[in-house]
């Protein structure tokens, strides 16, 4: 992807601060906050719903092996993991 398809988390306090009219310290903090309940949750085996925008949770993926391309094209076993 090129850079300008990324927001950064700065240039999204700054337009959260247009929409809302809160200071950026707020914004800031309230993110942080958010993400943090939103880590915490997902870590106790919760699912996030957050309406309009997406789901958070963890799931087992289950043990498969993948091939990578050439040259490095030996099968590779990836255990169970937590995703």
């Amino acid at each position: 992807m090129k850079k300008e398809n990324y927001v950064t988390t700065n240039q999204l306090i700054t337009l959260a601060k247009k929409h809302s009219g809160l200071s950026k310290e707020v914004l800031t903090d309230s993110l942080h906050a958010l993400l943090a309940a939103v880590s915490e949750s997902v870590d106790a085996g919760k699912t996030v719903t957050i309406e309009s925008f997406g789901r958070f949770d963890t799931r087992l993926e289950k043990e498969h092996t993948v091939t990578p391309p050439p040259p490095h094209n030996q099968p590779v076993t990836i255990p169970d993991r937590k995703v």
